[in-house]
């Protein structure tokens, strides 16, 4: 979904926050008749396009509020959104909601309308749903006169009671489900983090996974709760790939044609760079030929953010409420903060922020991000330590996959940098790039492939002006490669040959005749 204001939008619905006999605010969604649609604020003689003109969220009351004094002894179900709380009333019971979604964290005064009431807490089927009851329940523990949690039978993933009354079931089938409900509980008990034995420890199932992304072998490359980066240097493709990613993600297939994608997801894609000129073009081929809901299931805005602010935040959970969706991309990562990715307290805080939005959300993130500049005739460090800036990032991972050039045009290589929930050791691949279809086709990168120039010249480069023999170029060569010693000898001979390598015998070595090697000089 590219948010836009072009184009012809129309308020389709209104619903107003009442204060005493007069509305306070006004919240309305909108739609082009594109399929776009949006919710806005404004205030009762103002203009969406104005907003709430300083009023916070916060300080509005619980959207249906004023029916409350009107039927004082009344049950009342507390729902998430406007359209819940309204499919309720119109089968004669007694709802509320209130205004922020399940993204809302500060509930000002509007909850000390409950006091003394019977409430029954109704979440969606999700969880930003229940995490949103949860933090209702801590608020209303004390105040209500009684206080309980239904979760309603045979909802859909991230449905609500809206979809329960049009599945067919009626308020009486309700009233008597909420008559049996628990009392509400606090989601996280009083002494869940004790320390327990190895013994207690086994006797625990492990959770089940939700894959995002398999391995192919039973694990998970994404976990529903996890984050992944995407790393390379500037212009290298990560964007082309993340948008192939994104469409196999929303189909269901597997992503380069190998790694598993078993449920099909909703995608957000936060392009914070980039022109949308540049975007549609692309998107026009990558998503040519595809077919049937997976084209709704992927969403796009263009925005800024700054995941340092509170504003920046607020505004990406707006996103994430809004789409509901399982799997957020921001592309780069670099612009949607203002911190300094190399201070281990500054990527601890974005981190955190971004953990709390994984777990009240229940979503998956990825991040287009860079890999760390290649020092001079050397190449790049292995690992997690490719990655740009502090350890932080890099240990905080579910995955990362870096990219770089190989030797021909249109190819690139890709490496596992890290797979934390993997079963097997994943393969490298070489990926050869479609420009027509924006679409990799991937091989596994055999062992003599896996040697390049940059691994000999980074051996020889580490050794210094004395040079390193060759058998030792060789073994360190091999260790860093698994390649055969006849692979990388090769190698050694066609730099020897192109005198990107000197060749020499050492004074040492003037009877054994064992042949060195350095990098050449100004004066060779």
């Amino acid at each position: 979904m590219a948010y836009t204001t072009s184009g012809s939008w129309q308020v389709v619905q209104e619903w107003a926050y009442p204060h005493g006999a007069e509305p306070v605010a006004i919240h309305g969604r909108e739609e082009n008749g594109r399929g776009q649609k949006r919710c806005r604020w404004r205030l009762p003689n103002g203009s969406f396009d104005d907003g709430l003109s300083g009023l916070k969220l916060s300080e509005l009351p619980l959207y249906n509020a004023g029916l409350l004094a009107e039927r004082p002894t009344k049950r009342v179900y507390v729902v998430e959104g406007e359209p819940a709380a309204d499919a309720a009333v119109a089968q004669g019971l007694l709802a509320v909601s209130l205004c922020g979604g399940a993204a809302q964290k500060d509930f000002g005064e509007a909850l000390a309308a409950l006091t003394g009431r019977e409430v029954v807490l109704c979440p969606d089927n999700d969880e930003p749903g229940r995490t949103l009851m949860d933090r209702v329940g801590r608020v209303l523990a004390s105040p209500a006169k009684d206080l309980k949690v239904l979760t309603l039978p045979n909802l859909p993933e991230k449905g609500d009671i809206k979809d329960w009354f049009e599945a067919g079931n009626t308020s009486a089938e309700l009233e008597q489900l909420a008559g049996r409900a628990p009392a509400w509980a606090p989601s996280s008990s009083v002494g869940a983090n004790s320390p327990r034995t190895v013994d207690e420890w086994l006797a625990d199932e492990d959770e089940s996974l939700d894959v995002v992304i398999g391995d192919g072998s039973g694990g998970a490359i994404l976990p529903l709760d996890g984050r992944g980066f995407l790393a390379g240097s500037t212009g290298i493709g990560k964007t082309n790939l993340l948008l192939r990613l994104t469409r196999c993600l929303s189909e269901g297939t597997p992503i380069l044609g190998r790694y598993p994608v078993p449920t099909p997801r909703t995608v957000l894609y936060v392009a914070l760079e980039g022109s949308r000129r540049g975007m549609r073009k692309r998107l026009r081929k990558v998503w040519d030929g595809a077919v049937g809901e997976s084209r709704s299931r992927f969403l796009l805005v263009f925005t800024q953010l700054n995941l340092a602010s509170d504003d920046g935040v607020a505004e990406l959970e707006r996103l994430i409420v809004e789409t509901r969706t399982d799997v957020v991309i921001l592309d780069p990562l670099r612009n949607a903060h203002t911190l300094d990715e190399n201070d281990s307290r500054d990527m601890a805080l974005l981190t955190s922020t971004i953990d709390r939005l994984i777990a009240e959300h229940g979503c998956a993130f990825i991040a287009a991000h860079h890999d760390r500049k290649k020092p001079p005739m050397t190449k790049r460090d292995s690992g997690t330590d490719r990655i740009r800036g502090s350890t932080v990032l890099s240990g905080w991972l579910s995955f990362c996959i870096s990219i770089e050039k190989d030797k021909k045009p249109d190819m690139l290589i890709l490496e596992w940098t890290k797979v934390r929930d993997a079963e097997d050791v994943l393969d490298d691949l070489t990926l050869s790039f479609d420009r027509e279809r924006i679409d990799f086709a991937a091989t596994v990168r055999s062992a003599a492939s896996k040697v390049s120039d940059d691994d000999v010249l980074t051996a020889v480069f580490h050794a210094g002006p004395d040079g390193v023999r060759g058998s030792t170029l060789v073994e360190v060569v091999r260790n860093a490669t698994q390649a055969g010693e006849r692979t990388v000898k090769e190698r050694i001979r066609d730099l020897v040959r192109s005198n990107r390598v000197l060749e020499f015998i050492a004074d040492e070595d003037s009877q054994s005749k064992a042949k060195s090697y350095r990098l050449p000089d100004e004066e060779d």
